[in-house]
């Protein structure tokens, strides 16, 4: 994992494939660089800049969330629920989430993806 510093004094431990909103668009955790500017809003209108990003020990522990809605402020920081992809996920968690519930939702959309996967599909 990493941990990302913000001149808006707010630190944020992700996972390495986290997605965090940037002004240079919706970005891996791994991937962001000192000085790229975050937002501490969902509107983004109050921008952080990256100050420092450190890794983590592989020890760590990060917890996923289960929401119907998938973008939110991780520790005040504008980020995406998901790693690696949003969009499909995003839709998913938000209808399917109103017919299964938010536990169950999650659940089939884990399975969905395990299934994609083993098929090298993603």
């Amino acid at each position: 994992g990493v941990v990302i510093e913000t001149s808006c004094n707010r630190a944020l431990r992700l996972t390495e494939d986290h997605l965090v909103y940037s002004a240079r668009g919706l970005l891996s955790a791994s991937s962001l660089i000192t000085g790229d500017v975050l937002f501490s809003d969902l509107a983004e209108s109050v921008p952080c800049r990256v100050t420092r990003i450190s890794k983590e020990p592989n020890d760590q522990t990060y917890f996923g969330l289960n929401c119907a809605e998938s973008i939110v402020l991780a520790n005040g920081i504008k980020t995406s629920t998901f790693g690696k992809y949003h969009t499909i996920p995003a839709f998913w968690m938000k209808y399917a989430s109103k017919i299964f519930g938010i536990e169950r939702a999650s659940s089939i959309g884990d399975s969905l993806v395990s299934m994609l996967i083993k098929m090298n599909l993603i």
